[in-house]
């Protein structure tokens, strides 16, 4: 699946879905790990919108930050 691009939908693009979708990603908090428990361990502390355009590893986690518990089920 990496080299299928209709099935890639790593944190770059779902920094743009947010948006095209009418979320504000400018205050949306997310961290980013990548390679966890290796040697290689990264982390990446930001906004939503920041993470257009990056390139993380495929053994990434995507973790938001709610102050406010919001689902997908109570967005229209």
């Amino acid at each position: 699946w990496p080299k299928v691009p209709e099935k890639h939908f790593m944190q770059s693009e779902i920094a743009k879905y947010l948006k095209q979708n009418g979320f504000d990603t400018s205050k949306m908090k997310v961290h980013v790990y990548e390679s966890i428990t290796t040697e290689n361990e990264t982390s990446f502390e930001g906004t939503v919108d920041q993470l257009e355009g990056k390139k993380f590893s495929d053994l990434s986690v995507m973790v938001f930050n709610q102050a406010t518990l919001e689902s997908y089920i109570t967005f229209d």
